[in-house]
């Protein structure tokens, strides 16, 4: 796995709020290596 992957997925599994939220935790994570631009909500 190289390591925006890696980063990718470890933000994906993140759990830091959990306990703020009704529904739990579930990041939506879009973006490619060479962009310039990477949007998580």
């Amino acid at each position: 796995m190289n390591s925006f992957a890696k980063i990718l997925a470890e933000v994906r599994a993140c759990t830091v709020c959990a306990l703020h939220l009704p529904l739990g935790p579930r990041p939506v994570v879009r973006g490619k290596p060479g962009a310039r631009l990477l949007i998580i909500g």
